[in-house]
C-alpha cells in the first residue's frame, strides 16, 4: 500500500514534524487527551487504537471541523457511523500511532510497589 502524499516528505520517508512532541508506544484515555491540541497533535481514539489526524485534517472529505470535534477523545461511535469507505479506512491505518491501553505496566507497579 502505498502512502497518501500528506504522510510522505520530498525525501520519501514518512512525515515527521520537527515541533511535535515524542509520543509514546501504547496510550491511555488520559494521553490522548493530555498529548491533544489543535495547533499541532490531534489525536483521536478509534477502535481499540490511536490515531494522529494532524496532517489529515485539511484533506478531509467532510472538511477538518468534523475532525477537530474529536481531538483527545474517542471517535469510535462517530467513525462507524458515517460509514467510511474501504480507502478511507486504508488513510486511517497510516494514521495509527499505538494501541489504546488501560493503564500502562509502569503504573500498576508503582501503585503496587511504590517504586518504579
Amino acid at each position: 500500500m502505498s502512502l497518501h502524499p500528506f504522510f510522505v516528505s520530498s525525501a520519501g520517508s514518512q512525515r515527521t514534524v520537527a515541533n511535535k512532541p515524542r509520543l509514546p508506544s501504547q496510550f491511555t484515555r488520559a494521553d490522548v487527551s493530555r498529548l491533544s491540541n489543535l495547533d499541532d497533535t490531534c489525536l483521536m481514539v478509534i477502535g481499540n487504537a490511536v490515531y494522529d489526524v494532524t496532517g489529515f485534517l485539511n484533506q478531509h472529505p467532510g472538511g477538518k471541523e468534523i475532525l477537530l470535534e474529536f481531538v483527545g477523545m474517542d471517535a469510535t461511535l462517530a467513525f462507524r457511523q458515517v460509514g467510511h469507505t474501504r480507502r478511507a479506512k486504508d488513510l486511517l491505518k497510516q494514521c495509527y500511532v499505538g494501541p489504546l491501553v488501560m493503564l500502562r505496566l509502569v503504573n500498576v507497579c508503582v501503585m503496587l510497589c511504590g517504586v518504579v
